[in-house]
């Protein structure tokens, strides 16, 4: 719960924060400290109601209690930031709403072919995962799975982001890379044999295979005009563009 001084600075704090640096999300601070300062709040940010992180959680319980106006999504106003859903909030801290429980809107889902297993991904929207087997502190890393293939940057480990990416050795000896943002439910795929030098970052889910026969069925069945009605059928449900890996890994396997 906020509690504000008995007179605050500020009759009114408007914003368009900062969403996040080196992984980290920046504006539930923003929001926080604004209705600690000020009588009203009005900014701008995205909302992730189904988020397993602690700050972001705590944020949106902030919202949920001292909000008394949320917009509808306006992300198609910025189209150049990838995220979710985006709102304006408006907010007081002399505003008391009840708090209702959060009821997963997925479990109204009836489970896909449920007599499969699901696919297992790894990695994921959540944070940065490198081989060991890098060459010198420069590593390249696929960033992103675009239709046209994968999107390829440098990061030095020994910079000022380097602390920010976990390592760990990946052993099996092909890899599927999806992006996390599907069109219409189609995921473009990507797959590459893993040398001990295949890097990936936050914004791709990862799938470990034995075989490039594996891996080809694997990328077949994502394109699957049922598995991408199903995907499309998620985030339908869930009012977003972008997969978590809970969702992901809710997809059936092949046969």
């Amino acid at each position: 719960m906020i509690e504000p001084p008995k007179k605050k600075p500020f009759s009114a704090t408007l914003g368009n924060p900062p969403f996040s640096k080196d992984g980290g999300n920046l504006y539930p601070k923003f929001f926080e400290k604004s209705l600690e300062l000020s009588d009203s709040v009005g900014m701008i940010f995205p909302l992730k109601n189904d988020t397993k992180g602690h700050t972001t959680q705590k944020h949106m319980k902030l919202i949920q209690k001292y909000a008394s106006h949320v917009s509808d999504d306006i992300r198609d106003q910025f189209p150049s930031v990838s995220v979710g859903r985006m709102s304006y909030v408006i907010a007081s801290s002399n505003t008391e709403n009840e708090v209702p429980e959060y009821a997963d809107p997925l479990l109204s889902l009836e489970k896909f072919y449920p007599e499969r297993k699901r696919v297992q991904s790894t990695g994921g929207f959540s944070t940065n995962h490198l081989s060991e087997n890098h060459q010198g502190s420069v590593v390249t890393f696929v960033k992103a799975i675009l239709d046209s293939g994968p999107e390829l940057v440098k990061v030095d480990l020994d910079g000022p982001h380097g602390e920010k990416i976990s390592t760990r050795k990946i052993d099996s000896n092909y890899l599927l890379l999806t992006n996390y943002a599907p069109s219409n439910g189609r995921l473009n795929t990507h797959v590459v044999k893993n040398d001990g030098k295949v890097s990936f970052g936050k914004l791709v889910f990862k799938f470990e295979l034995d075989s490039l026969e594996e891996a080809n069925k694997l990328a077949a069945h994502f394109n699957d005009d049922e598995i991408k009605g199903f995907i499309d059928r998620m985030l339908k449900t869930k009012e977003t563009w972008v997969l978590t890996k809970t969702m992901m890994d809710m997809v059936p396997s092949y046969e």
